[in-house]
């Protein structure tokens, strides 16, 4: 988990199972599509998507509006490195998962 101060709170990111099913389903896209569609274009809506996703597991009933009214334009760049950070830790763990995935379809194969 990260830590990040939003709406002069401590919070914690945390993109684990729920955090990415949520930001698939909330955007519309698969995490690779959406990885990429946010490589060639830069949206404000995604900061807001990714940190809404990543907050969910301190509060389900958190809405991605409300975490939109906690940003503000001078914190875009350290809330831009949590989120790197916080999704740099949940590549570390899916690896994991994706790596035994493809070990799986070796042995069905």
């Amino acid at each position: 988990m990260v830590e990040i101060y939003l709406n002069g709170k401590p919070r914690h990111l945390k993109y684990d199972w729920p955090a990415l099913c949520a930001l698939e389903r909330k955007s519309g896209l698969g995490l690779l599509q959406l990885m990429e569609e946010m490589g060639k274009t830069f949206k404000f809506s995604y900061i807001g998507l990714l940190l809404w996703s990543g907050l969910l597991h301190e509060d389900e009933k958190l809405t991605l509006e409300e975490v939109e009214r906690w940003i503000s334009p001078d914190q875009l760049v350290g809330i831009s490195k949590k989120l790197h950070e916080a999704f740099g830790q949940a590549a570390e763990n899916l690896k994991g998962v994706f790596d035994g995935l493809e070990s799986k379809s070796k042995l069905i194969n």
